[in-house]
């Protein structure tokens, strides 16, 4: 697990700012301070895998499904995009992703949260998920390199394809 958190900081596409904000964004201007950094979860639903998700104040956010291939490289199904905040819930709005298959959705999307200085919880209709925040710098986390295929993450197979605008 430690190796594959080292990943997410590494993976991510859209280059984050440092945050150390607290709560939903109790006592700060802006709501969006506390979402920025990287995250990340085991993939429950996938053996071996985890999601990532990482904010910037520019308003952009990707959001990451991350496996390790049998020959030691990774798979990443990416989407990407626009997320405004009002503290209680988190809009999204993707504008690009590595998978296009037919039972993929890159709708816009409404999720309620909560967040800490080292945990974001979002939910959603379909459930919900804890991350952890992870180090905004992936050189601080001692990482070597990785060769990192980007495409369609599915149960039994990876299918590779470009990050596409959508």
């Amino acid at each position: 697990m430690k190796r594959m958190g080292m990943l997410v900081a590494a993976v991510m596409l859209t280059a984050c700012g440092s945050g150390s904000s607290v709560g939903n964004g109790g006592g700060q201007d802006d709501p969006r301070e506390a979402l920025i950094g990287k995250w990340f979860a085991p993939l429950t639903s996938m053996s071996g895998c985890l999601i990532g998700a990482s904010f910037n104040l520019d308003n952009q956010y990707e959001l990451d499904k991350i496996c390790e291939l049998r020959d030691g490289s990774w798979a990443v199904e990416a989407e990407g995009g626009i997320f405004s905040t009002d503290g209680e819930v988190i809009d999204f709005a993707p504008t690009l992703a590595s998978c296009l298959q037919s039972d993929r959705n890159h709708d816009p999307e409404t999720v309620a949260y909560t967040v800490t200085p080292t945990s974001l919880r979002i939910l959603n209709p379909s459930g919900g998920v804890v991350m952890q925040r992870t180090a905004d710098d992936p050189n601080s986390l001692g990482m070597g390199t990785a060769t990192i295929h980007y495409g369609c993450v599915n149960l039994d197979a990876f299918v590779p394809s470009p990050v596409t605008r959508l």
